[in-house]
Formats: C-alpha cells, sequence, structure tokens
C-alpha cells in the first residue's frame, strides 16, 4: 500500500533535487582549469586612481592560448600588474594562473553605452607582467586597438604617516596590420593614410570627404570600418 506524499514534504522534496542539479550543472570548469591563487590585495597605503579596467567585477567570456573557452566568469583586471581577478563559487577572490588570449566581457556598461568588450593580447598571455593589453575597437583585414596603460607611482606627503600610491591611465591607439604587424597610431591624417597603403586613394578620399581629422578614436573607427568594407 503507498502512501500520499504530503505538498509541504513533496515540495521540499522537489526544491532540493533542484538546487542539487543546479549545483552540478552550474559549476564552472574555468575554477578547476584556471589553476588560481587568492588574491592579497595590499591595503598599506592610500590609493588615488585606480589599477583596475574596471573597478567592478562583470560576466565574460574567457579564452584560453590553447584555445579552450570558458563562459560566465566573474572577472576584472588590473592593468597595473597584468592580473585576471575572478570570483570562485563561495565568492572569495582569486588570481587566474592560466594563461588567457582573450576576455569578452558582455554586456558592459561604460561611458561609450552597453556593449561587448574585448581584451586581447598578441604573442604573450595577457596576464603575463608587462605584457601589452588591448582592447580590440573593430576588426577585420586591419584591426584598431586601443592600449590602455595603467602606471602607479608611491609618495609620502608632507605630515603624512602613510604612502600614497598614485595610478595613472594613458590610452594610445595602434593598427592591427593584414601582415600582423602592430603600430601606434600618432595623430593626423597622413600616418593613417600611409599605413594603409594598399588603399591610399580610396582613404584619403573618404578622410577628405567626411572632414576626419584623424585625432580621436571616433574618426580611428570610422576610417578603419571604412578600410576594412573595401
Amino acid at each position: 500500500m503507498y502512501k500520499k506524499l504530503s505538498m509541504p514534504v513533496l515540495f521540499l522534496f522537489v526544491f532540493t533535487e533542484g538546487i542539487a542539479q543546479l549545483n552540478t550543472l552550474g559549476s564552472n570548469p574555468f575554477m578547476s582549469d584556471a589553476n588560481g591563487r587568492p588574491a592579497y590585495l595590499k591595503t598599506e597605503y592610500n590609493v588615488e586612481g585606480s589599477p583596475w579596467y574596471h573597478d567592478a567585477y562583470s560576466v565574460a567570456e574567457i579564452t584560453s592560448t590553447a584555445g579552450k573557452v570558458y563562459s560566465n566568469v566573474q572577472v576584472k583586471i588590473n592593468l597595473a600588474e597584468n592580473e585576471v581577478l575572478y570570483l570562485a563559487d563561495d565568492g572569495k577572490e582569486m588570481v587566474a594562473t592560466i594563461p588567457i588570449k582573450k576576455i569578452r566581457f558582455i554586456q558592459f556598461v561604460s561611458k561609450e553605452g552597453v556593449a561587448d568588450k574585448v581584451l586581447e593580447s598578441f604573442g604573450q598571455p595577457m596576464n603575463t607582467p608587462k605584457n601589452i593589453i588591448y582592447e580590440v575597437l573593430d576588426s577585420g583585414k586591419c584591426t584598431l586597438l586601443r592600449q590602455i596603460r595603467i602606471t602607479s607611482q608611491d609618495n609620502r606627503r608632507f605630515n603624512e604617516a602613510s604612502i600614497t600610491r598614485t595610478f595613472q591611465r594613458s590610452e594610445f591607439c595602434h593598427v592591427l596590420l593584414p601582415d600582423g604587424k602592430i603600430q601606434k597610431l600618432s595623430a593626423g591624417k597622413d600616418d593613417m593614410i600611409n599605413l594603409l597603403q594598399d588603399k591610399k586613394a580610396e582613404v584619403s578620399a573618404f578622410i577628405d570627404e567626411k572632414r576626419l581629422k584623424c585625432r580621436n578614436v571616433e574618426d580611428y573607427r570610422k576610417v578603419i570600418a571604412y578600410y576594412n568594407s573595401l
């Protein structure tokens, strides 16, 4: 003879089974592959500015140098130290030691709006000390890159017992050319035209038609997008 399962007990059983399945299915492979170490953030100094690409953790897709892709990882990047931090399942901050090629932030919120943001390195892994990390602004035959460099300086100010560490942020635009070379852009249209030699006439006419000065990111975007459409 079978006994009926009361509704509260049945609900508890289903709820418990559901949580168990979520825990099994929700475990992110990156947590086991990342070879992370705990993040010990130094706090013995005052801070001005920020070493982070973005101060808050954001959902990202990570591609290792071996080509393996990991989705739904909470990540933030210390550009002063070239460290990739992620949140473990228990919420602990960890530093990834797995070699990382690319990070794509999903629906990233910035002053430029809401969009995916891609950070990538070319050559060594992006989490190699002093390696250059680029933000990919436009890609195709020619890729527009923005290097965000963060440096720091320590000073002990007059009548202050503690040190103040000041982080300074600088941005530089580069172009990844079809031959694989990365070239830093100088302000002005001449440098852009000379870099895109194979379509020099078309690019020059486009810049003149649109009256572009080629001294800011938006002008660079327009020129590279046009070149890639040819």
